[in-house]
């Protein structure tokens, strides 16, 4: 509660910038917007010739580029920002791009290449790669993409190269099935049903709330999915694990949210991490469709860190609310 007052006491009113940045790098003045914390906010630029959206976050320490290229972009005002939309060379009737998106395991969008139609985009190319825990990469499902002017997918191609032990057991409707972690569940004959995910089979713990009857396996042991009768907005640590990098040790958390789309609008999400060191909040900047996003802290001192997932959202009468998970420790040793 005193975490969600300060929250809101900070960031009650806040200025957003948005410059146009055109193709030779130079940037328009400032169109300042002074904006309530947790309101959406609009920006246009009624051009052809949009490359990209980016948004600077924390005096510009963090910056996000938005998946899109359309003329307008709308945000959900956290905080103050800048916002960037950065154009290219003019286009003409004669000349036409293929916006070309890398998906990558779980449904992730890991970058975007715009190609010039006619032209051929190589993706054997070791930058092209996308490396996560677990998995190999092989490629992507096509070696080379010739552009026509469409939009275009492109799918990672994976090994599981992980033990047998780093698996899931879920539980649901009497049956138990085995999954890597970060693998699609589907259940079968549970369309339309209210199901939650808990980590006993009586469901007296519940972690979050589904959206719908299909999930990626998280990291632990066991999964009980459980019916229930209603689905209040609910955050939850579905799993962590450990990563190495050189002698840098990184705890990535899974969480998961849930929000009654009717009723709900989501604000804002992340994670407040605890160490040894001190604590901090960590605002996350994109979540998957089913509400998934992952928290990942690099370290090369602390023996643990503890994670606490958090969510803010409006009510529809107008109200913010912000809830916590239960905390989950992962060690670094």
């Amino acid at each position: 509660a005193i975490l969600s007052a300060k929250t809101k006491l900070v960031y009650a009113n806040f200025d957003i910038n948005f410059i146009v940045v055109d193709k030779l790098g130079n940037e328009s003045a400032p169109e300042t917007r002074n904006v309530n914390y947790g309101d959406p906010v609009t920006f246009t630029k009624d051009a052809d010739n949009i490359a990209k959206w980016i948004v600077k976050t924390q005096n510009g320490k963090v910056e996000t580029k938005v998946a899109t290229s359309q003329t307008t972009y709308t945000m959900i005002a956290t905080e103050p920002a800048t916002v960037y939309v950065h154009l290219t060379e003019e286009k003409t009737e004669a000349v036409q791009y293929s916006k070309v998106s890398f998906i990558s395991k779980n449904g992730a969008v890991s970058f975007v290449k715009y190609v010039k139609a006619g032209e051929t985009l190589d993706t054997t190319t070791d930058d092209l790669k996308v490396e996560i825990p677990f998995y190999k990469f092989i490629k992507w499902s096509k070696d080379l993409v010739t552009a026509d002017g469409n939009d275009i997918e492109v799918k990672a191609v994976y090994d599981y190269i992980g033990e047998e032990a780093n698996r899931c057991n879920v539980h649901y409707n009497g049956t138990v099935t085995s999954y890597a972690y970060d693998s699609f569940v589907y259940l079968f004959g549970a369309e339309g049903e209210n199901l939650a995910l808990a980590t006993d089979e009586a469901g007296t713990n519940i972690i979050t709330y589904l959206n719908e009857n299909a999930f990626y396996a998280p990291h632990r042991e066991n999964i009980y999915v459980i019916v229930v009768d209603s689905q209040p907005a609910s955050i939850g640590i579905t799993g962590s694990y450990m990563q190495t990098s050189g002698d840098t040790k990184i705890a990535a958390f899974n969480c998961k949210f849930y929000v009654p789309d009717d009723t709900c609008e989501v604000v804002e999400y992340g994670m407040i991490a605890t160490s040894s060191k001190g604590s901090m909040k960590i605002k996350a900047e994109k979540a998957s469709d089913r509400g998934e996003y992952c928290i990942k802290i690099s370290s090369k001192e602390v023996k643990s860190i503890t994670g606490k997932a958090y969510l803010t959202y409006r009510t529809s009468e107008g109200k913010l609310e912000t809830i916590y998970s239960t905390t989950v420790t992962q060690n670094l040793r």
